[in-house]
């Protein structure tokens, strides 16, 4: 049983503050806002993340614990971006690149360390950065291609999913953190009803591919997340461009309630294949 103390912490107040936030920036004439939401998924984290279990010490000493400091600096690089706008296209890839592939050095060590070769972990950690290139890549134009509401709504539902699956793989603790996104999420997600939503800008998508990939490959490999479901979940944003543009901007409703649909839909799948991969319960325990 989760005290309630520890749910304000790790659920409320990272709502509050992406909320806040989002809200905040929405009120103020920026030019260019897409680092808001990155911002606001980062610092909301990382409020939950030390609601439920404490701001790690760094260097941090297991893999999850270095998930706020990835976040972290992944929104550094969206308020850079946003700054220099005038930057080549290339060098924001290069940072890119240059970031997720320290985070996973940082959260497969251990594997690296006492499971892999030398070998095993250049294809593992080449392997896993090019994916996580291509789910930048591919969320760059869904998300930008959705109204805020629905943006935001695709992130709500994919860190939903990624709560439950992972709290049905036999970690609480990692099933908190991704709750704390999620409850991040959901805060942006209300914000963007107010008057002056923006949207969720590309520059804020390497925040939302770090969180979600350090959950994943927390899951799968220190956990019993099903290979499976972690792909599932890996795509599931990705998921919400398979939505016709006239149902996507038929109104803010619509394109919210369509997102729920199709992102549910993958969601619910990775959970059901956690569910059935889970061991059978049993009452007298």
């Amino acid at each position: 049983m989760i005290a309630p103390t520890a749910l304000l912490l790790g659920l409320g107040i990272p709502a509050l503050l992406a909320a806040a936030i989002v809200a905040g920036g929405q009120r103020v004439a920026i030019a260019r806002s897409g680092w808001l939401a990155g911002l606001a998924l980062a610092l909301g984290y990382g409020a939950g993340h030390a609601g439920f279990l404490g701001w790690p010490a760094f260097p941090a000493r297991v893999a999850e614990q270095w998930i706020p400091y990835a976040a972290c600096g992944a929104a550094v690089l969206a308020t850079l971006a946003t700054a220099s706008a005038r930057s080549p296209r290339w060098l924001d890839w290069v940072l890119r690149a240059v970031l997720l592939g320290v985070a996973l050095a940082l959260w497969l060590r251990p594997m690296m360390a006492y499971q892999w070769t030398a070998a095993a972990s250049a294809g593992w950690l080449a392997g896993l950065l090019v994916l996580a290139l291509l789910a930048c890549l591919g969320l760059d134009r869904v998300l930008e291609s959705l109204e805020p509401c629905a943006a935001w709504t695709a992130v709500v539902c994919t860190f939903g999913g990624i709560t439950v699956t992972l709290a049905l793989s036999g970690s609480l603790a990692l099933g908190q953190i991704a709750g704390s996104a999620a409850a991040a999420a959901t805060g942006g997600l209300g914000a963007t009803l107010l008057p002056g939503r923006r949207p969720f800008g590309r520059e804020s998508v390497l925040v939302l591919v770090t969180i979600a990939a350090g959950l994943l490959l927390c899951g799968l490999f220190y956990a019993d997340l099903p290979r499976a479901s972690a792909l599932l979940l890996a795509v599931a944003p990705l998921a919400a461009g398979a939505i016709p543009r006239a149902i996507r901007e038929r109104s803010t409703l619509g394109g919210a309630l369509a997102v729920v649909a199709v992102v549910g839909l993958v969601v619910g799948a990775a959970a059901g294949i956690a569910f059935a991969s889970s061991p059978p319960f049993d009452s007298a325990y």
